[in-house]
């Protein structure tokens, strides 16, 4: 499995946000794993910060973007759940946003070749 994130900051005001943090992960049949992970910003923000130590946190300005790529090799057959977490701050607060994707890995489809023998 291959898949490539893209977040745009795309706010119709225009505005900057702060410590964007991205991850992806997947549930399969058996396990819960992270694919991978990506931080725009020097740090999180604890519930006890006020609006001044968002300064601190990295800023992504208007139309700009932060991306992940992920490859991994799924092994496992059956029903697998591919989980896109993203968590931000603006000015009014934190945001999130969380989907899940539902996908069937099935067995890899196999090339037969059978050898005759040519008769002339």
């Amino acid at each position: 499995m291959s898949t490539r994130l893209c977040l745009t900051n795309t706010q119709h005001n225009r505005e900057d946000v702060l410590g964007v943090r991205m991850m992806c992960e997947v549930q399969s049949p058996s396990e819960r794993y992270r694919l991978g992970e990506a931080v725009h910003g020097k740090a999180e923000r604890d519930k006890s910060a006020s609006l001044q130590d968002l300064d601190e946190l990295g800023r992504l300005a208007f139309d700009n973007s932060v991306e992940l790529a992920v490859e991994k090799e799924m092994k496992e057959l059956g029903l697998h759940t591919l989980i896109v977490s993203i968590a931000w701050e603006t000015s009014q607060g934190r945001r999130t946003f969380q989907r899940f994707l539902r996908y069937n890995v099935g067995c890899p489809v196999h090339r037969r070749q059978n050898a005759h023998a040519r008769s002339v």
